[in-house]
C-alpha cells in the first residue's frame, strides 16, 4: 500500500474530526535534557542528530568553528549513548588545522571538506542504494584547485563518515546562509530542500528533485506574515527544518527578531527562537500555536541568548522525540571577543530537548460528568494498522468503530446522540472494547473482545475515542478521508 494514504492525526487542527465533546485541547513543550560543547572548537552550530541502530549511539553532526574567524569551519562528528557524554569519532589523522573527528568529503579522491559550512546530514531509510544511505548538502567546499565554491552541493555516504561529493548534483548556485536540510516526501517520491531563495532572503523556500540532478525552481512556502508585525522590531524567518514522521510532516521554523534601527542596512543583530509547524503534503506548512516551542532559559544555562531548534529525531525506543538546538549564550552577530571569553568555551553550543513522541498536543477528556468524546470524519479503512497515542495513566480510554445509516432502526447499535445517523458497528462499541486503563502508550492498537479491525478493511468507518481523565495525542492509520 502506498504511503500516500498513511495519515497521522496529531490533533493540531480539527479538520479530520466530525465531533468532540467534554474535551479540551492542551499544548505541551519539550523539556531541556542536556547540552554539548566541543572543546576542540571555539563554537559549534548547524547540528543534526541521527540515531545509529547498529551501534546504539546517537551521532551528532555539527559545524565546528572559531567564533572569531568563521571562515575556519569544519563538519565534525561526535557520538553518545545517553546525550550527556559525547566522544569524538576518529575519522582521519588530525592535524594542526583540523581535529581527527572532522568528516571526509572527497572529490575524486581529494578531500575538499575544509571550510565546508551548513552541512545537515540525513539518514535516508527510503534509499535503495547503500552507497547513498546518508545524504547532505554543503556550502563553501574547495575544488581540486583549492578554490572555494558558494554552490550548495550534494554528497552521499554509505557509513556517515566518508562522503563522496557529487559534482553533477548542485542544489543551489547561490549562498543560502541557513538550515539547508533534505527530506524525503513519500507522497511525491521526491526530495525536498528547504533553503533561502537568495542570499539574506529570510523566508522559507522549497526546491524539489527526484534524482538530485534536476531541481524545481525555488518556491516560497512560508513568509513572515502580519502576526510578526511590531513597531519596535522586525521579525524574519531565518530558516526551517522538516521531516516525514509516519503520516505527517513536522517542521520547526526559526523566527529571527531584530531591532528596526538597523532597517537602513541588512539587519543582523538579534536573537532566534523556534516555532512548530506541520504539513500533510510536505509543501504547505501550517502554524500551530504561533508561540516559541521552548522558551530561552535564564543565564548561564546553555541557550540563554538564543535557542533555535533545528532537528527532530526519534529515540531508540520510539517513545520520545529528541529536539536538537543551536544553543548560544550570545546574541546573533554580537560575538565580540570579551563576551566570548566570558563563556569559557560555551558561547556556541548544542542543547537537547525531549518530548513524548507526537506529544506536542493532546485532547483531554475532562473527567467529571460525561466522558470526553472524539469522533473522526468518515474514513475508508485501507489497512488494519490503526494505533493511538494515549496517556491513560490516571484514567480510562475506550475505543469504538461506527458507521452511517440512512434510517437507524431499533436493531442498530446505540447512537452517540438520539438524533444521530452514526451508530456503533456490531461488536465494535465502547462496551465491546478492551478498556485501556491506568496505562500509557504511544502506539496502542485498540482491541475488541470478539472482533478485529481486519474485518473492516475496505469499509467506511468512523473512529470514536472515549476519554475519562485521559489524553489522546495522536491517531495513525492507513485510510482515505471521505468528507462526511
Amino acid at each position: 500500500m502506498s504511503e500516500n494514504n498513511r495519515v497521522k492525526l496529531c490533533l493540531f487542527d480539527d479538520f479530520w474530526l466530525k465531533y468532540k465533546s467534554s474535551t479540551m485541547r492542551r499544548w505541551f513543550a519539550p523539556q531541556y535534557f542536556a547540552h554539548f560543547c566541543d572543546p576542540a572548537f571555539g563554537g559549534i552550530c548547524a547540528c543534526s542528530l541521527i540515531p545509529d541502530e547498529k551501534s546504539g549511539q546517537y551521532r551528532l553532526y555539527y559545524n565546528g568553528f572559531d567564533p572569531l574567524n568563521e571562515s575556519d569551519c569544519f563538519t565534525a562528528l561526535s557520538e553518545s549513548s545517553d546525550l550527556q557524554s559525547f566522544e569524538p569519532v576518529k575519522i582521519k589523522e588530525g592535524s594542526s588545522r583540523y581535529p581527527a573527528h572532522v568528516i571526509d568529503i572527497e572529490d575524486r579522491g581529494v578531500d575538499v571538506c575544509e571550510d565546508g559550512m551548513r552541512t545537515f546530514p540525513i539518514y535516508d531509510r527510503y534509499e535503495s542504494d547503500p552507497s547513498r544511505r546518508y545524504k547532505l548538502t554543503c556550502h563553501h567546499l574547495r575544488n581540486q584547485q583549492g578554490e572555494k565554491s558558494h554552490d550548495l552541493q550534494v554528497a552521499f555516504s554509505a557509513d556517515g563518515l566518508h562522503w563522496e561529493l557529487q559534482r553533477d548534483m548542485v542544489a543551489l548556485r547561490t549562498n543560502s546562509d541557513a538550515v539547508n536540510k533534505l527530506y524525503y516526501n513519500p507522497h511525491t517520491k521526491e526530495y525536498g530542500l528547504i533553503h533561502r531563495a537568495s542570499h539574506v532572503d529570510r523566508r522559507i523556500a522549497l526546491k524539489t528533485t527526484e534524482d538530485f540532478k534536476t531541481w524545481s525552481g525555488p518556491k516560497i512556502v512560508l513568509h513572515p506574515g502580519p502576526r510578526f508585525n511590531n513597531d519596535d522590531s522586525i521579525t524574519e524567518l531565518y530558516g526551517m527544518t522538516a521531516a516525514w514522521h509516519d503520516g505527517v510532516f513536522l517542521g520547526i521554523t526559526v523566527p529571527y527578531h531584530m531591532k528596526f534601527y538597523e532597517a537602513l542596512r541588512t539587519p543582523v543583530n538579534g536573537y532566534m527562537e523556534s516555532e512548530l509547524v506541520y504539513s500533510y503534503d510536505g509543501e504547505h506548512f501550517m502554524d500551530t500555536t504561533s508561540r516559541p516551542l521552548v522558551e530561552r532559559p535564564t543565564p548561564p544555562l546553555q541557550g540563554c541568548a538564543q535557542t533555535a531548534l533545528v532537528d527532530i529525531c526519534e529515540s531508540f525506543d520510539g517513545t520520545e522525540y529528541i529536539l536538537t538546538a543551536r544553543a548560544f549564550n550570545v546574541h546573533h552577530s554580537m560575538a565580540v571577543p570579551e563576551m566570548i571569553a566570558l563563556q569559557n568555551g560555551r558561547a556556541f553550543g548544542a542543547a537537547f530537548y525531549k518530548i513524548r513522541k507526537d506529544g506536542f498536543c493532546g485532547i483531554e477528556g475532562m473527567g467529571g460528568g460525561a466522558p470526553g468524546l472524539v469522533l473522526t470524519r468518515r474514513l475508508r479503512l485501507l489497512k488494519d494498522d490503526l494505533t493511538l497515542n494515549v496517556n491513560a495513566s490516571c484514567g480510562i480510554a475506550r475505543f469504538a468503530v461506527m458507521k452511517y445509516v440512512e434510517q437507524p432502526s431499533e436493531h442498530d447499535q446505540p447512537r452517540l446522540t438520539p438524533d444521530s445517523n452514526i451508530v456503533f458497528r456490531d461488536g465494535f462499541s465502547f462496551d465491546d472494547c478492551v478498556p485501556f486503563a491506568g496505562r500509557d502508550s504511544v502506539d496502542i492498537a485498540p482491541r475488541w473482545r470478539e472482533h478485529t479491525l481486519q474485518e473492516l478493511v475496505g469499509e467506511r468507518v468512523y473512529i470514536a475515542v472515549e476519554l475519562k481523565c485521559a489524553i489522546l495525542h495522536a491517531m495513525t492509520f492507513t485510510a482515505r478521508q471521505e468528507f462526511f
